[in-house]
């Protein structure tokens, strides 16, 4: 028997597009001794999470692993147990999946302890592999279930009629999912056989509803809202709610947008972060310097260097 074992599962088997996706591992001390928890001792102070998320067709299985402290104990006595849990909806996966609700996705996670990493080469390429180290051990979880939307016509008509109704409490989550119905395919670049899904004149009335519903959302609603819809152009109107909203809150959700948004130059020159650069609000102003901040570091870094004539 081992000295100690690791066993993960998700708390949930099935869960929906927005849902928290909690991994909970457990640690167990098998022994008769105590098992110090530190860098140096039997269980490493640190876990390695390799997600392996299946999206439609597209698979993430090669995103960084995740690195998770496990030494708010010093030790753990015989037969002891830890327990740990991680939201993995609060890293990569998250993002992911809020890129694209509407599909679904199958999600597993590899846990490896006492970790150690190598360097290996394929192709030309080098990659990470990490294995058990001293006394590690690995496991993998079983598959669980991120369900997604069968989009048809019908789906959509009976969404846009549930936000709009007086009488029902706004849904957040689904007027979200609606975000990512908006964008108009271009029937002329369709195969000949292939079905467009949602006729273009519906998916303007998903954009009316939005734009009609969201003002009813409370603002820790649409700053949620706002960190997770479809980034497109035809969204243009929410974006404009947002900049104008008196709450800090959704302003702030509107800005932070940018953070994750790739160094394209153009963006520091963007209205939204001149203007927020020079808002009366502290907060607003403080934010928006980090951001073109972090925006000029990713610009330079792919920006290739100069090199004055007659250097050797």
């Amino acid at each position: 028997m081992l000295a100690f074992d690791v066993h993960v599962e998700f708390a949930q088997k099935q869960m929906g597009p927005y849902d928290p996706i909690v991994v909970v591992i457990e640690i167990t001390n098998n022994s008769v001794l105590p098992l110090a928890i530190d860098e140096e001792g039997p269980i490493g102070s640190h876990l390695l999470l390799q997600p392996r998320l299946d999206v439609g067709i597209m698979n993430f299985a090669s995103l960084p692993p995740l690195v998770v402290p496990i030494d708010r104990r010093l030790r753990l006595e015989p037969h002891d147990r830890l327990r740990l849990e991680v939201d993995l909806r609060r890293h990569w996966v998250g993002t992911v999946l809020d890129n694209h609700p509407l599909f679904g996705a199958f999600l597993k996670t590899r846990v490896i302890s006492n970790f150690e990493g190598r360097v290996v080469s394929s192709g030309g390429a080098e990659a990470i592999i990490y294995d058990p180290g001293l006394l590690g051990m690995e496991t993998t979880s079983r598959t669980a279930r991120i369900d997604g939307v069968r989009l048809t016509e019908g789906w959509v008509e009976r969404a846009i009629a549930a936000v709009e109704d007086p009488a029902a409490e706004t849904d957040p989550a689904l007027l979200s999912l609606l975000s990512h119905v908006v964008p108009h395919v271009d029937e002329d670049e369709l195969a000949q056989d292939e079905d467009p899904g949602v006729d273009n004149l519906l998916r303007d009335d998903a954009l009316a509803a939005i734009v009609g519903v969201f003002p009813r959302l409370s603002p820790v609603e649409q700053a949620w809202m706002l960190m997770v819809m479809r980034d497109d152009e035809a969204l243009g109107p929410v974006h404009l709610m947002a900049r104008e909203s008196p709450s800090r809150l959704v302003r702030l959700a509107h800005l932070l947008r940018f953070a994750g948004m790739l160094g394209d130059p153009a963006l520091l020159d963007d209205p939204v972060l001149l203007d927020a650069a020079s808002d009366e609000d502290p907060v607003i102003r403080l934010v928006a310097a980090w951001i073109v901040q972090r925006l000029q570091h990713q610009v330079d870094a792919v920006q290739p260097e100069v090199v004055p004539p007659g250097t050797p």
